[in-house]
This record gives structure tokens, sequence and C-alpha cells, in this order.
């Protein structure tokens, strides 16, 4: 499905539905809109089809199967790989090893549980791991959890990024392979420009590609648009 998300081609979603409560999230508005219709392109059963409206995670076989387009493809933009069913965990991995001219991301905001569904899995080496955050501390909590994974690929998305920004502790972010920042949505919310500066210059002085969104145009600062596959 192509998408409005600058970073990626196109995006996967296999699963629908997450159980983390997070105050930015789109995906349960998006949810509650189109489930209906998701659920019975699907071919979902009643139950399944209430779990989605819920924004219960649901497996959705059609969209897994679906034909993928373009190079970069985030996998669960309505999911939080920290909910998936060790069954699900496993067709994807097995979708993305086959694929292998594709780049796939996936993110989550929980790091501990992603890597418990992920344990004793290889992890293809054209995927791409990474955590959502908003502000350092949230960067230095999640980090020490993400580096632990049996990949190089790590990166971190800052959406929304929020100031104030300062210098993260501990050694960790150093492994990090990629970030990118973007705007607080619904309603725009733009952070300060200096600390959208300071923060891209503190991982590029670490060597460490960024992409800005393109809804920071409005921030006062030249955007990156750098990944590095």
């Amino acid at each position: 499905m192509t998408t409005k998300i600058d970073w990626t081609d196109s995006v996967w979603n296999p699963v629908w539905g997450c159980t983390y409560s997070c105050p930015f999230c789109y995906a349960r508005k998006f949810a509650k809109r189109f489930s209906g219709q998701v659920a019975r392109w699907n071919g979902l059963s009643q139950k399944e089809a209430e779990r989605l409206k819920e924004f219960k995670p649901v497996w959705l076989p059609k969209n897994f199967s679906r034909p993928l387009k373009g190079r970069v493809i985030f996998v669960n933009s309505m999911s939080d790989l920290a909910d998936w069913k060790e069954e699900w965990t496993e067709k994807v991995l097995e979708r993305i090893k086959e694929e292998r001219e594709r780049v796939f991301l996936i993110l989550t905001k929980r790091p501990k549980g992603a890597l418990k569904v992920l344990k004793g899995r290889e992890l293809p080496p054209n995927l791409w791991l990474g955590i959502s955050a908003t502000n350092p501390k949230e960067l230095e909590e999640r980090v020490r959890e993400l580096v632990k994974a049996d990949t190089p690929n790590l990166f971190v998305s800052f959406e929304p990024f929020l100031a104030p920004w300062r210098a993260p502790k501990g050694r960790e972010v150093r492994k990090i392979g990629w970030v990118i920042f973007g705007a607080q949505t619904n309603p725009l919310k733009l952070p300060k420009g200096t600390d959208l500066i300071r923060a891209t210059e503190f991982f590029e002085g670490l060597g460490i590609p960024v992409w800005h969104k393109d809804n920071l145009k409005g921030a006062g600062i030249e955007l990156k648009r750098e990944r590095p596959f």
C-alpha cells in the first residue's frame, strides 16, 4: 500500500492492533474508521472484526499475501511487534527472507517485549529493527534493550520529536544506524529549530544518517534526506 510516510516507499501491515496506549497514536483512529472495510476484505470472522474495531491485534491474511510495492517497506505502521503471536512473526520473517531485494523496517515502542517475540529466530539481513521515541529519556531506556537484538541493522524514529533536547547518556546509541525525525501531527506542533539542529548534529557527529520528515519544513532547518541502505 502506498503511503504518505516519506521515509518509506510503502507500508505492508499484515497485523493491525496494539495494546500500548500511546498519546500520539494515529493508528487507533485510523482503525476505528476503516476496520469494517479491512475486515471484509480479509474475510475476518465477526469476532475478529470486533477485535479489529477495538484495535486489538489481529492477523490479516490478505494484507500479508498481497504483492509489495517499492524497495523500502514499513512493515507495521498499524501494530507493535511486541504484540505479535509466534506464528505471525514466523510468517513475516520468512517472507522478508524471500523478498531479499527489498529493505524491511519494523518499529516498536516496547523493545523488551519485541525481543521476546524474536527470541531464537534468525533475523534476515534485509530487516531493520527500530524503536519509536519522543525524547532523550525514552531513547536511553529503549535503546538499551534494542541493542540486544541479534542484528546490526538498528534505527530510531523520533515521531514526534519533542523538545528539549540533550545528548543521551550511555554508549548504546552509537550502535544506531539510522535516525528519523518528525513533528507532532493532528494538531501540528513543530519542535524548536534549535533543539532539532542540536539533535541532528549529535547523530551526524557519530556518523549516523538522518532523515527529516516533510512535516518539519516549518521548523526553520534544512531537511536531511539520508539513508543507510
